[in-house]
């Protein structure tokens, strides 16, 4: 069986899906064509790796995935393909295979690499503020190291650590390939859609590729074209750091929120081997201030000190239904903690996204704030 799964921002109103599907079942009429989903926010880059990142690994091996979020579309960032994991990839170099690359253990930039600043690079208010992703973000945590796209230090970020390299406002860096991954720059042009439109490298050089590169019996091509023809060898390939949890003197971990679904759960770094050994967990999440100016400074990892407005909740419960009709963390289908509200959005409730930071301690060493200084949600069985 050859499957193709599909990863877009064009959404559904428009013909650019169809397009893709149709070139590829002209090359290759017996593949499984499956949509991941086509609704990624438009240009936002870091929502599709993270979504792709989710959804490769529950198909089998040998999956070719296609994945079109691409801003930079017509411009001098690469189209490639990469095979890791027992899978393909193939789309452009712009940090799309972030979450895929850091599962394969690609965390270590380059000697003397650079940064590369994302193609045709988007004003605040188109990439989301909010969501960690424009370049005036505001740490919600005070004065920090140079951070990311995603608010918090990567292993790649942070003082003493890789200071020759330099990022980009979006956070791309380069990161050598470890073994058993292989990438290519897609240059064998005879593998391409002619005439290539400058606008629509989806349709002209993605989708081919991607159905060449499938295995397919009784198509009359001869489809499964190795990697190797498509193009020169990489040994790096672009991405954004991945954020992790931080431990920090007081003896909390420090995480963020890096995904708000279509539930309006906040998605966030932390799993359960993050939390405390002992105890129950109280986890806090440094509010907006309520004048619309940003985000309150914390003095303190665990968003307590004078002046921070924080949600807090004790303890995890076992799913949405078992916990009481409020705010809750659950430990999600992905494997990593959420914060939820039954039946609702936390993210509008709380007026949070992408980037805030999670607290998390044990509740033996966690000291609650004063009623003016934070917001006490209502306790959670753990």
């Amino acid at each position: 069986m050859s499957i193709i799964t599909l990863l877009t921002d064009f959404g559904p109103d428009d013909t650019y899906v169809a397009s893709l599907k149709g070139v590829i079942l002209g090359i290759n009429p017996q593949a499984t064509l499956v949509d991941i989903t086509h609704t990624v926010p438009p240009q936002d880059v870091l929502a599709g790796a993270y979504l792709l990142g989710c959804a490769y690994r529950d198909f089998p091996p040998g999956t070719v995935h296609l994945a079109v979020v691409d801003p930079g579309v017509g411009s001098s960032r690469r189209a490639i393909a990469c095979r890791a994991g027992g899978h393909t990839f193939v789309g452009p170099d712009n940090g799309l295979l972030s979450y895929v690359l850091d599962d394969c253990g690609a965390i270590t930039p380059l000697a003397g690499s650079q940064t590369h600043p994302h193609p045709n690079p988007l004003p605040s208010r188109e990439r989301g503020v909010g969501r960690g992703l424009s370049k005036g973000h505001v740490s919600p945590v005070g004065p920090q190291p140079h951070r990311g796209r995603a608010g918090v230090p990567s292993p790649l970020e942070g003082e003493g650590k890789d200071e020759g390299v330099r990022r980009s406002p979006d956070g791309l860096v380069a990161l050598a390939l470890p073994r058993g991954v292989r990438a290519v720059e897609l240059t064998a042009e005879r593998f391409w859609r002619q005439p290539v439109s400058p606008t629509f490298h989806g349709r002209d050089i993605f989708a081919p590729v991607a159905a060449h590169l499938s295995p397919s019996a009784g198509s009359g091509q001869a489809l499964g074209v190795p990697l190797a023809r498509m193009g020169r060898r990489l040994s790096e390939l672009l991405a954004f750091p991945i954020p992790r949890p931080q431990s920090q003197p007081d003896g909390s971990v420090l995480g963020e929120v890096i995904h708000v679904d279509r539930f309006g759960n906040l998605i966030t770094n932390l799993r359960h081997e993050d939390l405390p050994p002992r105890g129950l967990p109280v986890f806090t999440l440094t509010l907006p201030s309520p004048r619309g100016r940003g985000l309150q400074k914390a003095p303190s990892p665990a968003g307590r000190g004078p002046g921070v407005r924080a949600a807090t909740i004790r303890g995890l419960a076992r799913s949405y239904a078992d916990a009481p009709a409020d705010l809750l963390a659950i430990v999600g289908s992905s494997g990593r903690i959420e914060i939820a509200l039954r039946n609702g959005s936390a993210a509008s409730r709380l007026g949070v996204g992408m980037g805030t930071v999670v607290g998390v301690v044990s509740e033996s060493n966690h000291t609650f704030p004063q009623r003016n200084q934070a917001r006490r949600i209502k306790s959670l069985p753990h």
